[in-house]
């Protein structure tokens, strides 16, 4: 499909030709038979490229920090995700696809392994159909799309066509924004997509059917000015194909229409239909729902989110019960909330009922009153439960190449209550190999992690029993009934200073 970096194509001469032959000349170098005969050793291969393309303060400000492969083994095993090709997963923060393409290598291995052995086009076919992978950034998701098609290796070739399931859009907005317009069909006959070519209108039947695949084939078809479809012609084609019959739709498909005719013209199209398909992909991927949602969202805190950002999110910190404080602090979600606890949250509208889902986070969303507060109730919005099973502190294992953060990974099962006490464990490194491997480049496997590094086994309880919201104290188990009798109030209030904006930037992760 068209997107963003498909400019070159409208633009070529004679120099864009050369540089391109240039620039498939230096990639011929690379063995691209690697996924093929050890698909195993698959792996993101185009992380350290966009960790060099993208500016580090732009990453800093995004909060994109790529996981490491080892961690992302790790959360996929804690998870107990195998690969089941009948299983559904989602990382709607994908990233370059890290975890995306250690899921393809489960479901190979699944599919080889199960007897009789699952067909190459079959499970080609449910990979595509069950795996999915969501973010904002263009750059990051023609990454993620390249590392899928590679890690795919050779089940590329037993099925065609191929749209690999990686879509720029917002998990966290598009969903809620789908819900409260799905509410009021009589004000809002259809879905708004805001572009900086102007605001798209699309009418709700197509989106609430599921046909926005399809449509978007069509429009863009229709627009091509080299046999552009007269306006009554290309509606004609939309109700034939798809069925629409409502008159309000017409009226928006007219207006939508003449939108992207318009940009045609002015030579501004060849992406839209296929930007506004994927804005619409938190809503049509997510039937049937998820069994899993892993993945690692961005850590970029309150204060440094855009304006216009904190404006359209702020409903859903209150309703996802973030904003705790009272009187004049309730206007913002109290203490240093991460963006990725919304994340976190927000993935309820993909989850199934019995859902699990696992995210690496700020280790201080456990720890820390004000918001974390709203985050450890594990409570969502019509009483769904979810339950902590398993939290590894990885503080001091700082698991993220020039990034000082609190990394955790936090497994969930929804529609359990949690259940105290919660397993914690905190990974520490045995000696300095780990951290001097590191410092010269060198990517562990999770193998070579475990063993180089230890684990505290303790267990996590609030330090208020009857206030199961408040901060988590770790002890080790065989303390635990001591550590309850000592549990009380303090009469020592504790306070926080001026903290300079610089400071509060939290690094953060994807």
């Amino acid at each position: 499909e068209g997107d963003f970096f498909a400019w070159y194509l409208s633009e070529w001469d004679k120099d864009m030709a050369r540089d391109l032959r240039g620039l498939v000349k230096e990639l011929s170098n690379f063995d691209a038979r690697t996924p093929y005969l050890a698909p195993e050793q698959s792996r993101d291969l185009l992380k350290k490229l966009y960790q060099y393309l993208v500016p580090k303060k732009l990453r800093h400000d995004l909060g994109e920090y790529y996981t490491p492969d080892w961690l992302a083994d790790h959360l996929l095993n804690q998870l107990e995700y195998d690969g089941n090709l009948d299983k559904r997963l989602l990382d709607p923060a994908c990233g370059s696809g890290t975890f995306l393409v250690l899921a393809i290598n489960r479901m190979k291995r699944w599919a080889d392994e199960h007897d009789p052995p699952i067909a190459p086009k079959i499970a080609a076919s449910k990979i595509l159909e069950n795996l999915c992978g969501f973010d904002l950034n263009p750059i990051a998701v023609i990454a993620a799309r390249t590392n899928f098609l590679l890690a795919l290796g050779e089940l590329v070739r037993y099925i065609r066509p191929i749209e690999i399931p990686v879509y720029m859009c917002d998990s966290v907005l598009t969903p809620a924004k789908h819900r409260a317009q799905k509410q009021f069909p009589e004000i809002q006959p259809g879905y708004e997509v805001p572009t900086r070519a102007g605001t798209f209108v699309i009418p709700r039947e197509i989106v609430d059917r599921g046909q926005m695949d399809k449509f978007a084939g069509i429009i863009e078809d229709c627009v091509k000015r080299e046999r552009r479809y007269p306006t009554k012609d290309f509606i004609r084609r939309v109700e034939k194909e798809l069925g629409l019959g409502d008159e309000e739709s017409r009226k928006l498909l007219q207006e939508l229409y003449r939108q992207l005719c318009d940009l045609e013209t002015d030579g501004r199209n060849r992406i839209w239909a296929r930007f506004i398909k994927n804005s619409f992909a938190p809503v049509f991927k997510s039937q049937p729902r998820f069994d899993f949602v892993a993945g690692n969202p961005p850590w970029v805190n309150w204060e440094n989110l855009a304006e216009e950002y904190r404006r359209e999110t702020k409903g859903l910190w209150r309703d996802y019960g973030f904003f705790t404080q009272k009187g004049y602090r309730a206007v913002v979600p109290a203490g240093k909330l991460e963006l990725a606890a919304l994340f976190f949250v927000s993935s309820d509208a993909y989850l199934t009922d019995s859902g699990k889902l696992g995210f690496v986070i700020t280790q201080s969303v456990f720890k820390t009153r004000g918001a974390g507060e709203g985050f450890r109730k594990f409570v969502l919005p019509g009483d769904v439960r979810l339950g902590v099973s398993h939290v590894d502190d990885f503080v001091e294992l700082k698991p993220f190449e020039g990034a000082a953060n609190r990394t955790a990974t936090v497994i969930l099962h929804k529609g359990v209550a949690t259940a105290y006490p919660v397993q914690y464990a905190v990974w520490r490194p045995k000696t300095e190999y780990f951290t001097i491997r590191r410092l010269k480049g060198f990517e562990p496997g999770l193998q070579e992690v475990e063993l180089s590094t230890s684990r505290l086994n303790l267990t996590a309880i609030p330090v208020a029993p009857h206030k199961p919201e408040s901060p988590w104290l770790t002890v080790p188990r065989a303390a635990l009934s001591g550590v309850r009798k000592v549990l009380g109030s303090s009469p020592y209030k504790a306070r926080e200073g001026v903290i300079h904006s610089e400071r509060m930037r939290c690094t953060g992760s994807r």
